[in-house]
């Protein structure tokens, strides 16, 4: 089965409606150029279109050429990045998509698209162009860039193919676009699907080289450029850059030794871009020991303010040289692949101990003071004193050893106690470990609601448990998630039953309102679809039967004129129901075909008014159709002897192809293409010495095989100072007047396109057809057919 082409997929997506399986896409409306056809943008592998569906964009990525497990690669990562954010990983530098294995029908075909979220930016070339005299602008774009490279390495991410046409800078931040050479862990084992822009890429990079590192050469070759430009701008314009490189290109990679952009490189007054290089040149000998860009080493050397060297006038770097600069990175690799191994931690348990009351040593007995001998005193009449003795007292030194004691106790029992506390507190919190750990594992065998009933029995013992609430967090997050999928996938029967388990594990929920919102829209949209396509139904048996109806006309020879209807007629009914509908542009081919048939037999027989009215039905049919300049150049032939014939209404007729040329070849002047296509088509009575009656709209640039048709090689000369065409008569070299005016010998414009950006073009001089850019200019010559 035949892939299609872009042009292809242009005539599709003017009919969104029919074209589109995707709910959203079929109310979309397809960007256009100035000319009103759709604007693409192409590549290597897939054309992609702008569509407007309400307030939102989206791109439109359909594919050039088929892969074979295409669906299969975009599954895996679109399924790796959302169990990413659902972990909490940010991972700003991607745009959401959706693979749609029925995308686009083409001719009665489907085909696979990729839906992505329009993205407005710069492409990374255009960006470092235009900020050349900002240094600063281009060290922190490359600051980000290694932080961007280290985040995506480090979620074993690669995208497979860096270089300018995939990196754009939204605001000021990096975004990645393109990711059909994408690597992630679930991919482990596959071939890559392409190796990358040349430019970008280690040259012994083959599709066996599919894993998280793939990315890190290309990342290198741009983060040199970026450096090396901050520093020396004027490097763009020297080493030609801005033609599919920013700086280095393969040539470098293969023949470092004798690159020019290496020696100049290398030879830089700057010792930062010398050791960049210097460096550089060591990572093309082997692919394998490639490092990482180290985010602290690049990014603080990239940001160090120059030195200046008085002895030798110029400006160096405060950093290490290349060759310790490598070591370190290859050590830093080698340590990374041999991890230490720790050991787990040891939990103790606190032993208790029950604290004896000390005897008192004999220091602490409590003592008293021996007796004073009282004095004698003289005889008198007192009564002797008795001889009783008074009992001893304890003083305070014994009492404050009895409270020390008691001190000691009392803490000791509270020492107990809080051992005995601190033990019920560890054994709680291991419970709720175990609790927490069976509730994970419910989570990770996606037992969702049963994870939440465990994670909330958690709660009811431990309330204020951080664990148990971010599980449930996590729960509700990973069900918004899955009703989101579902909704955007129109599974209205699962997004319901997902919103009631929502509303189990949080009722109050924040995102219930817009989801239920969501429910009841995809539900009114299903329902309008359910109508839509019944009367869909309706319309293509109507084309059916119309269909036979046309057939009948076409076999009756009723192909433009009859009474009862004709075959033209019929079928461009049917067309103006169903754009695409490939039965009747078929018969409209099968029409243009009698036709021509017919002509080229009457031709053949000598039948110049029969041959002539073919040629005209022809026209009606199809005004482009590629045998009307030939079949009107053989009528030409039979019908007049010379080449043009001066109308005296500022136009000559082309008796060889029938075609009106304006009379004055240099009207406009130099134009690019797409003003030169407005030009001729606004060309009217009254413009350019005009007096034919003529309206806008009828006049054009003429197509590649015009042009040839109106070269004369034959009437160029050596200098190339003549143009390539004929006088009036046909017998000899044109000149000025005869029977046209202004013939330049330079470029004229076709209005033939050969690509998205590039149109063909003719040399009168020499009578070559070769393409051109379409922002170029060149002359201008409008044509139109006879009326």
């Amino acid at each position: 089965m035949a892939w299609p082409t872009a042009q292809d997929y242009s005539e599709a997506v003017q009919n969104p409606r029919l074209n589109f399986q995707d709910a959203e896409l079929k109310t979309g409306q397809v960007e256009l150029t100035p000319l009103g056809l759709p604007r693409p943008r192409s590549g290597n592998f897939a054309t992609v279109y702008r569509m407007q569906c309400g307030q939102h964009h989206w791109a439109v990525r359909c594919f050039l050429r088929n892969v074979t497990d295409q669906q299969q690669r975009y599954a895996a990562i679109s399924e790796y990045l959302r169990l990413k954010r659902l972990g909490r990983i940010q991972l700003p530098y991607m745009v959401d998509f959706k693979f749609l294995e029925d995308g686009i029908k083409v001719s009665g075909q489907w085909y696979p698209i990729l839906k992505m979220e329009w993205v407005e930016g710069e492409l990374l070339d255009k960006f470092i162009e235009k900020h050349l005299p900002n240094s600063t602008t281009l060290r922190h774009l490359a600051e980000r860039w290694v932080t961007m490279t280290q985040t995506l390495e480090s979620a074993g991410i690669a995208h497979g193919d860096l270089q300018h046409g995939n990196i754009l800078i939204v605001q000021g931040e990096l975004k990645l676009i393109d990711y059909d050479g994408m690597f992630v862990p679930t991919l482990f084992g596959f071939s890559s699907n392409e190796v990358g822009h040349y430019n970008y890429q280690h040259p012994s990079r083959t599709g066996d080289d599919f894993r998280a590192d793939i990315d890190r050469f290309s990342a290198w070759v741009i983060y040199i450029a970026l450096i090396s430009l901050s520093i020396d701008p004027s490097l763009w314009q020297r080493v030609g850059a801005g033609d599919e490189f920013i700086l280095l290109r393969k040539e470098d990679f293969v023949k470092p030794d004798t690159s020019a952009t290496l020696a100049l490189l290398t030879q830089h007054n700057d010792a930062l871009i010398q050791s960049l290089v210097t460096g550089f040149k060591q990572l093309l000998r082997n692919q394998a020991q490639i490092p990482p860009l180290d985010q602290q080493k690049v990014i603080v050397s990239s940001t160090q303010r120059p030195v200046s060297n008085a002895n030798q006038g110029t400006t160096t770097h405060t950093i290490s040289t290349s060759s310790d600069w490598l070591a370190d990175s290859l050590l830093q690799q080698q340590q990374k692949s041999s991890p230490s191994v720790q050991s787990p931690p040891i939990l103790v348990k606190p032993t208790y101990h029950r604290v004896k009351p000390q005897p008192r040593s004999q220091s602490q007995q409590p003592t008293t003071s021996p007796p004073v001998k009282p004095q004698q005193s003289p005889p008198t009449s007192v009564k002797p004193p008795s001889h009783s003795v008074k009992p001893k007292t304890r003083g305070k030194k014994w009492l404050t050893s009895k409270l020390v004691a008691v001190g000691l106790l009392i803490v000791g029992l509270l020492f107990i106690v809080g051992m005995i506390f601190l033990g019920l507190e560890i054994e709680k919190r291991e419970l709720a470990a175990e609790n927490l750990h069976v509730c994970e594992k419910k989570f990770q065998a996606n037992r969702l609601t049963t994870a939440s009933v465990c994670y909330k029995k958690v709660l009811k013992k431990y309330p204020s448990n951080a664990e148990a609430w971010a599980g449930l967090e996590k729960i509700e997050a990973h069900y918004v998630t899955l009703i989101k999928v579902f909704l955007d996938q129109g599974q209205q029967d699962k997004a319901k039953q997902y919103l009631a388990s929502l509303r189990k594990v949080n009722p109050d929920s924040l995102k219930l309102a817009a989801l239920e919102t969501r429910l009841q829209s995809l539900k009114a949209e299903q329902e309008r679809l359910a109508l839509a396509s019944q009367r869909e139904e309706t319309e293509k048996r109507e084309l059916a039967q119309k269909l036979r109806e046309c057939d009948k006309h076409f076999q009756a020879n009723r192909l433009t004129t009859g009474r009862s209807g004709t075959a033209l007629v019929c079928y461009q009914a049917v067309l103006k129901k169903d754009p695409n509908n490939a039965q009747a542009l078929k018969g409209l081919k099968n029409i243009e075909a009698r036709y021509v048939k017919w002509a080229k037999r009457a031709l053949k027989k000598g039948q110049a008014n029969k041959a002539k009215r073919y040629l005209a039905s022809l026209r009606q049919v199809n005004p482009q159709s590629s045998q009307l300049a030939e079949l009107e150049s053989r009528l030409s032939r039979l019908s007049s002897s010379n080449r043009y014939t001066d109308n005296g209404n500022g136009t000559v007729t082309d008796n060889k192809t029938r075609l009106i040329w304006l009379k004055k070849a240099n009207c406009f002047g130099k134009q690019n293409w797409e003003t030169a296509m407005r030009s001729a088509a606004k060309l009217a009575h009254g413009e350019c010495a005009l007096r034919d009656g003529s309206r806008a709209g009828m006049w054009r640039l003429p197509t590649k095989d015009d042009w040839k048709a109106m070269i004369d090689k034959k009437y160029k000369n050596s200098d190339w100072s003549q143009p390539g065409i004929s006088n009036a008569a046909g017998t000899g070299p044109w000149k000025e007047g005869d029977a046209f005016s202004g013939v330049q010998t330079s470029a004229y414009w076709s209005s033939t396109e050969y690509a998205n950006d590039n149109a063909w073009r003719v040399y009168l001089r020499y009578g070559g057809v070769p393409t051109g850019g379409k922002d170029g200019t060149y002359y201008v010559w409008p044509v139109r057919r006879r009326q």
